[in-house]
């Protein structure tokens, strides 16, 4: 069946062929206008009964799953969806009685369906993941941004290439040896701007020295841009200078609340073409101004691909360069030496990367830092971790062993990454008929990947699941008594499957720099609490509706300095 943009032009093929062909005694109307509107009104009329009613109540293959009602015909359960926080509704859902798979309605009626067992989880992302992609509405809606033809988005055998050739950028080796002091260098040059910037002096009194309010989302969006750029791409983006960089100030809009316009454009985008409607949008202020964002953006990318290539071409070509030592060399110019990809490509990647390695890490240390608002008692207990572990933040022989001895820093962001996962609802598309735990799948299904549902259910996770407790990922190290206070870390949290886990997914296609971001993260945290203690406002963060878990008007904390470090 068409989609709903297809049957438009169908129509508007069929009515002007219609019109300028048809004998005039085979017309309703002599008026051409009149029988162009009755060709869309019948056309269009037949495709809503069709789409709202006829197929998902009497036709469609998976109309006798599970799920909850609808709350309109017209709508499906999005009252629900937009009522409660991203990823609420199935954590409801995933508890409706069922044999691995769930349906629900989205807008305008259309079905979707969401796995609830490992095994049906495992079923899309491990052993059909090639059958599921990304759905046409990601692609329309943040290709630009995060790059078409980058590593995101690439499907099948380009995809397997794209891993196989970008994997050694992110090999365990290389991140240790040369990226961990980047992260480090980065994250001490953040707090001293943050004392810089704030005039944030050293207190020995827990009741004195603290800063007014202040935004720290923005700030660490900042950070995190800075380490991808210098990490990433060998470049200083320098958006922790007083005002932000240009680029800093791009994403700032580009991740930011959508306008109204931009919101109705979306739900006009479910009926006709992004093709089709954008032409015609673009032109207002509102698209003007996330126009000229991405360009920014983009020319960003462009010239940090350039730059490479000119500087891989000096040093001799691929084979040379790749024989350098790797305390020069950055994720894009390994993957340049590895393969020699389009440029188009290469830019590409580049916007993946800017995108996926400060945004979603940026979005995790928020919430860290909230969590550290909420339980100040690990404020403490990783404070006294890390001024243990490393004496000085300037200290230039930090070794990867100094990161991994910090368990209980480790133990706090897994439970924050569990608890809070930067993305909570992950999509993928049926690329043909198929299926999810013996049910039948159409090609075009949409499957929800319930993230959050998985990362808090409690068949998996035990009856504290929806708690935050980071102590699920310590145990008692081998050997001490049941009084003693040594820990060791469990990356498992003591969940039955690693699916549970589902922050960086599973699977050819989960997170290829998921040990990128994770190492990253301890860093800008020993850094944060290693030297400050943090203040919350007390009030609960609303999630804003963006492409990740960002907190509405962003985390308003004060710092103080705490003195010794």
């Amino acid at each position: 069946m068409f989609t709903l943009g297809q049957t438009v032009l169908a129509t508007a093929a069929a009515s002007a062929v219609y019109v300028r062909f048809a004998p005039a005694e085979y017309r309703y109307f002599s008026n051409d206008k009149l029988t162009v509107a009755l060709f869309f009104a019948s056309t269009l009329t037949f495709k809503l009964l069709y789409e709202l009613v006829l197929y998902p109540i009497c036709l469609s293959p998976i109309r006798n799953l599970p799920g909850p009602k609808a709350d309109s015909l017209f709508n499906g359960n999005q009252k629900t969806i937009k009522a409660l926080p991203t990823g609420a509704p199935h954590e409801k859902w995933i508890k409706i009685p069922n044999d691995g798979l769930i349906t629900y309605k989205a807008i305008f009626n259309t079905e979707r369906v969401s796995p609830t067992t490992v095994a049906a989880m495992a079923e899309v992302l491990v052993h059909k993941a090639y059958e599921f992609e990304k759905p046409w509405f990601m692609r329309e809606g943040v290709a630009t941004i995060i790059g078409k033809n980058g590593i995101f988005f690439a499907e099948g055998e380009q995809h397997k290439f794209q891993r196989k050739h970008m994997n050694p950028a992110f090999s365990y080796r290389y991140l240790k040896q040369s990226l961990l002091p980047i992260f480090w260098s980065c994250s001490t040059t953040f707090i001293d701007r943050l004392v810089e910037e704030h005039q944030i002096l050293p207190s020995s009194s827990p009741e004195e020295g603290f800063t007014p309010f202040l935004d720290i989302q923005e700030w660490l969006s900042r950070c995190t841009l800075d380490i991808i750029g210098q990490a990433g791409f060998g470049v200083n983006f320098d958006a922790m200078h007083k005002d932000g960089s240009e680029l800093s100030r791009a994403y700032a809009t580009i991740f930011g609340k959508p306008g109204p316009l931009t919101t109705a454009w979306r739900i006009v985008s479910f009926f006709i073409p992004v093709y089709f409607t954008y032409p015609l949008i673009r032109w207002m202020e509102e698209f003007r101004t996330v126009d000229r964002c991405i360009e920014v953006v983009r020319g960003a990318s462009k010239k940090v691909v350039q730059d490479k290539k000119r500087e891989i071409e000096k040093r001799g070509g691929r084979d040379a360069a790749s024989a350098m030592d790797g305390k020069d060399k950055n994720l894009i110019s390994i993957i340049m030496e590895e393969m020699d990809f389009p440029e188009e490509t290469l830019i590409d990647q580049t916007l993946t990367f800017l995108a996926a390695g400060h945004e979603t890490t940026a979005t995790a240390l928020t919430w860290c830092v909230y969590q550290l608002t909420t339980h100040p008692e690990w404020q403490t207990l990783i404070r006294n971790e890390v001024r243990t572990n490393i004496p000085s933040p300037t200290r230039s022989d930090l070794t990867p062993e100094n990161i991994e001895s910090l368990t209980f820093l480790k133990a706090f962001a897994s439970e924050v990454l569990r608890f809070s996962a930067p993305i909570s609802l992950m999509y993928r598309q049926a690329s043909n008929d198929t299926t999810i735990a013996g049910h039948p799948i159409h090609k075009g299904c949409i499957v929800t990947i319930p993230v959050q549902a998985f990362n808090r259910d409690e068949a998996q996770w035990g009856p504290t699941a929806k708690k935050f407790d980071p102590y699920r990922f310590l145990k008692k190290a081998p050997g001490s008594t049941e009084e003693s206070s040594e820990y060791h870390y469990d990356p498992s949290g003591g969940s039955h499957s690693n699916f549970n886990f589902m922050t960086f997914f599973h699977g050819p296609r989960s997170c290829i720099g998921k040990d990128f971001a994770k190492e990253e993260l301890y860093c800008v945290l020993a850094a944060l609490i290693g030297r400050f203690e943090f203040v919350g406002d007390g009030k609960e963060p609303v999630i804003e509706f963006s492409l990740t878990n960002k907190m509405r008007g962003g985390l308003p904390v004060k710092m103080r300095w705490v003195a010794g470090w």
